[in-house]
């Protein structure tokens, strides 16, 4: 294992990525939700106050039901982790701002509206990632955080 740092700039290319991914997963989940996949996604929003932020948009993604685009997601993700957790201690009401947003997401997959869906996911990412900048700039953090990177020897 090495650890190796991720740069404000190269997390605004993962956080466009990510936003791009999510989108896809909120129109593709919206054409087949039903009512199973949106009891999990209700119960998984009741826990997010307790759950680990390394989770909180696996569900959506996982449900749209393509492999691919959340194994892509995954690795996106664990890449974003210290920004995202860094970008919720730095504000006070994120945790809270985040759980509406959530739920007007939960709201417009409900409702088949993978368009209105998608659009609130980018909206919600793209917070996301004003709210890291907030926390890695001024802190003089120089936008770098050290990130978990398993070696993977050929």
């Amino acid at each position: 294992m090495f650890v190796r740092t991720v740069s404000l700039a190269e997390a605004d290319k993962i956080y466009a990525v990510r936003a791009v991914l999510e989108e896809v997963a909120c129109r593709l989940l919206a054409v087949h939700i039903d009512a199973r996949k949106l009891a999990v996604l209700r119960d998984w929003l009741k826990t997010m106050r307790a759950a680990a932020l390394a989770q909180d948009h696996d569900a959506i993604v996982a449900a749209s039901g393509n492999l691919k685009l959340y194994e892509t997601y995954r690795r996106l993700v664990s890449e974003l982790s210290l920004f995202r957790r860094a970008a919720l201690v730095v504000h006070a009401n994120a945790m809270a701002r985040s759980l509406a947003e959530h739920r007007a997401i939960l709201t417009a997959l409900a409702s088949r509206d993978g368009e209105w869906a998608a659009a609130l996911m980018q909206e919600h990412v793209s917070g996301g990632l004003q709210r890291a900048h907030e926390a890695c700039e001024p802190a003089g953090a120089l936008g770098m955080l050290p990130v978990a990177s398993v070696s993977q020897d050929e």
